[in-house]
């Protein structure tokens, strides 16, 4: 006896999904639009978040940097011991923000670099043990600086690749370079940093305390650098140093790096980005749901002898209602698991139209995650049960005399 229920209600399904027709198919394919616009701007919206999130080390974002600058509030700053940043400043910014990955002192400065063969001026970086762990001082050939060399016992240096092809550095034979009158060793060679002219790329970095001592100012620190653990606390730690900046200096008398502020810009795009194809999908998915009410009351005008026969065999106004939503649900469904299927192979396709409009997009990847699987789902399949409310009450209004005499 369970399983008579069980084959009507098969039968049933087998009956509304089986003809073709035009109505319910056109509806199916909204849906379907919808949900697939809206898995391809999680996909794609997810995958450039991961990218750049992923990136963010080679593209200098994870840090934000601080430079002394007088800027309009030199009155104010004139009743400093120094109008640049000091370890005070170092030690007050640390207290502000203790959540930071690190908050270190780092040198730079312009020099004369000589080798045995080239001369030029090139920037000088010293950088405390910490960064030697950033992918930008990594090196590609050689290797770091030793536990002698970071603390200043020998002298030891790092050269960018465009370093080393201008001085022509051979690790082997010739690995010596004069910085000014000191001689240094090249130990290792570090990529180039990203997004920069020949005038930055070639560049000498150094130990911190050899870089100070050597080429710096006791109790001047040149810049503060100031890392977060999570690429979310960006907001909330550029903020922080702000506010800190503002009391240990002056409000406007520091610089801060704008390399995070274009990581931002990237993180704005992508989230109006999404923002802009959401409403799109909700919009499709709308649509859809309006189809799906035309449709599941078509199917109930279509079907009112068959639910008139059965209510009056005793079949519950109820379970009928019921079978309408869950009817109403399956197309939502059915629309939104074609959606999906079909964001798999058409997201790249979005991105390299996106490329061709809008420049530096062509980096972007697209990514199949969870939220843009199961949101389309969830958004579908509720729109979808509460287009069926309308169908579903009225059948459960169904006048069974009335059916039975019109047929």
């Amino acid at each position: 006896m369970k399983i008579a229920p069980l084959v009507c209600f098969v039968k049933i399904l087998h009956h509304w999904l089986w003809p073709p027709k035009l109505q319910q198919t056109l509806t199916l394919l909204t849906m379907a639009v919808g949900a697939l616009t809206l898995a391809a701007t999680f996909f794609i919206g997810e995958g450039a978040l991961n990218s750049l999130w992923k990136d963010l080390d080679r593209l200098m974002g994870n840090r934000i940097d601080v430079y002394p600058d007088v800027g309009p509030n030199d009155i104010m700053l004139k009743k400093r011991p120094s109008a640049d940043l000091t370890n005070d400043d170092l030690e007050y910014i640390k207290a502000r923000i203790p959540w930071a990955k690190y908050i270190v002192p780092m040198f730079f400065d312009r020099a004369r670099v000589r080798s045995h063969s080239n001369s030029m001026i090139m920037p000088i970086e010293g950088i405390v043990p910490e960064l030697t762990k950033d992918v930008l001082y990594l090196p590609v050939t050689g290797r770091s600086f030793s536990t002698p060399g970071q603390k200043g016992v020998i002298m030891e240096c790092l050269a960018t690749e465009s370093a080393a092809k201008t001085l022509q550095i051979d690790l082997v034979d010739s690995p010596y370079i004069m910085i000014r009158q000191e001689r240094f060793k090249v130990v290792g060679i570090v990529p180039d940093p990203p997004d920069t002219g020949p005038r930055f790329s070639n560049r000498i970095i150094l130990p911190y305390i050899t870089a100070q001592v050597h080429f710096g100012t006791p109790g001047k620190i040149k810049v503060i650098t100031v890392a977060w653990k999570d690429p979310k606390d960006m907001d909330r730690t550029v903020k922080a140093l702000g506010e800190a900046l503002d009391q240990c200096r002056a409000p406007g008398g520091y610089y801060l790096s704008s390399s995070t502020f274009r990581i931002k810009r990237g993180h704005d795009i992508v989230n109006k980005f999404m923002l802009y194809g959401t409403a799109q999908a909700f919009f499709a998915i709308f649509i859809a749901s309006i189809g799906i009410i035309s449709v599941m009351l078509a199917n109930v005008v279509h079907r009112t002898r068959e639910f008139a026969i059965r209510i009056a065999m005793g079949a519950d106004h109820k379970e009928l209602s019921l079978l309408i939503l869950i009817e109403s649900v399956l197309m939502g469904l059915l629309g939104a698991a074609l959606g999906i299927l079909l964001a798999i192979p058409v997201s790249p396709l979005l991105i390299g139209v996106l490329a061709e409009r809008i420049p530096g997009t062509s980096q972007l990847e697209y990514l199949v995650n969870l939220k843009g699987i199961m949101f389309p789902l969830v958004v579908c399949g509720l729109c979808a049960l509460f287009a069926g409310i309308i169908p579903s009450i009225r059948v459960k209004r169904m006048d069974i005399l009335a059916a039975i005499r019109a047929e």
